[in-house]
């Protein structure tokens, strides 16, 4: 039950965004996102939250990516915020962070599973730590809806500082809401139980999502790619039709959309069905922004019972 994962997440990390919070203040236009594997996946179900809220664009990228082509040429008042599931901490990870201390970047420390052991030596090179102690499991699941709910979370949170957003403040109060109860859409859990089972038995899935469920289809794909023979692509719904002209008969296209994509989803669906194209779509009603949790809980819980035992462990 998509209930069960929810709860594990507590969304009990509120009282510690304060100092991240003040320290992206100061860097508000010039904030990145470092992780691996479902760690980059959350970073980019974060980006449309800040640009939505804040006005402001992020940067995501993967840990030799940024030490690379990033860290030497960035300004000094740059905030970089790595996410990780724990101790002890992936190499590139490590050697991210050290780059960015010699280059005098602010860094900070999203762990969203094993908190740190007391002799981490990285904790002498960030400025700001969040930690959620979240059950392990091999696909990562809980992890990443604790990390992708700390981050949406964090552009709230700037955003109420800033311009006392009542969007922003919803988003809060129904994120903190979820630490005291928990309540999913029973209609939606169960059409996303019989839409993943489906497309878990296709050979060649196209997902399609928007901006807010991007990174929901780039985890979805990653675990299914890693853990089974099938193939499993994003895409963004944007992309269409010049993607989804390739597709052919015996591929099947799953669709993962908000209220704001209700135009695209339809001429997307509608060209499917006149290729003859098996598709379905999964919709989260609610805050847009919200949709990688919501959604992404119901989703993932069905990818863990599916996925027994997983082969390919996610780690970041």
């Amino acid at each position: 039950m998509a209930e069960k994962l929810l709860k594990a997440v507590k969304f009990d990390w509120f009282d510690q965004l304060d100092n991240l919070a003040e320290i992206a203040l100061g860097s508000l236009n010039r904030i990145s996102m470092v992780a691996e594997g479902g760690g980059y996946a959350s970073a980019i179900s974060a980006v449309a939250s800040f640009k939505s809220l804040l006005g402001v664009n992020v940067g995501c990228f993967h840990p030799r990516e940024y030490s690379t082509y990033a860290a030497p040429y960035v300004n000094e008042d740059e905030l970089v915020i790595f996410l990780t599931r724990g101790s002890p901490l992936p190499p590139r990870i490590l050697h991210s962070i050290r780059t960015c201390s010699i280059m005098n970047l602010k860094t900070a420390l999203v762990v969203a599973g094993e908190l740190l052991e007391e002799d981490e030596d990285v904790l002498g090179y960030i400025e700001a730590l969040v930690e959620l102690n979240a059950p392990r499991d091999n696909l990562a699941a809980v992890h990443f809806i604790a990390s992708t709910s700390v981050l949406i979370s964090l552009a709230a949170e700037i955003a109420m500082r800033t311009m006392q957003s009542p969007r922003a403040q919803e988003i809060l109060n129904e994120l903190e809401r979820l630490s005291r109860e928990v309540e999913v859409d029973e209609d939606m859990e169960s059409a996303a139980a019989k839409i993943i089972s489906e497309a878990a038995s296709r050979s060649r899935v196209y997902v399609y999502a928007g901006p807010t469920l991007y990174g929901l289809a780039l985890k979805i794909c990653r675990d299914m790619n890693l853990n089974s023979e099938r193939t499993f692509i994003p895409c963004r719904i944007e992309e269409h039709p010049y993607i989804t002209r390739g597709l052919r008969k015996g591929d099947y296209a799953l669709i993962l959309k908000t209220e704001l994509e209700e135009k695209s989803a339809r001429e997307l669906l509608n060209f499917l069905k006149m290729r003859g194209i098996d598709s379905s779509a999964l919709e989260f009603k609610g805050e847009p922004l919200l949709a990688p949790i919501g959604l992404g809980a119901v989703i993932l819980q069905k990818l863990t019972h599916l996925i027994q035992p997983a082969s390919a462990e996610d780690v970041w």
